[in-house]
């Protein structure tokens, strides 16, 4: 057993898989903001506009804390995930060989379809209303988010000039 405490294992899992998606979804929603342009959204939302304004530069560094923090909650909940099906080690390989298939099934649900559902529908809505949230997250990932946002950004500028 990995991680021992008073949480049933399947149930931290959901809880870790329901973060991993709203962070994935929240990801998805900040790109689709900033393709289709981010100068228009103070125009629909004038009640964040002051907000908006200050991440406006500094969006590539929202969506790497907010990628960030969903890939740590997706391993968090497949660690997890792993921990319940070592304590039913007991159980037949046809029992485990179902519990992962399910997982499979769950996380692509919620790690892949719903956020791409979400974000095409409502992107603009969840970028501003969940921005609270991704601020947060930049602010305690920041050690980790700013140097993957250089890279990226370096890597991006390298590919372009070449």
């Amino acid at each position: 057993m990995i991680f021992s405490s008073s949480v049933p294992p399947l149930v931290s899992t959901g809880i870790g898989l329901l973060a991993a998606g709203l962070f994935t979804t929240l990801y998805a929603s900040l790109g689709a903001s900033q393709d289709a342009g981010l100068s228009r959204l103070p125009e629909k939302f004038p009640c964040v506009k002051k907000r908006l304004h200050r991440w406006e530069k500094r969006w590539d560094l929202l969506r790497s804390g907010v990628f960030l923090a969903a890939m740590l909650s997706a391993m968090g909940a497949i660690a997890l995930a792993l921990d319940a099906i070592a304590l039913e080690s007991n159980r037949s390989a046809l029992y485990t060989i179902g519990i992962i298939c399910c997982a499979a099934i769950l996380f692509s649900l919620l790690l892949n379809v719903v956020p791409r559902v979400l974000s095409e529908s409502y992107a603009d809505l969840m970028s501003v209303r969940l921005l609270p949230l991704a601020a947060l997250t930049v602010r305690i990932l920041y050690p980790l988010a700013w140097p993957i946002e250089r890279l990226e950004s370096r890597l991006l500028n390298w590919a372009r000039h070449r």
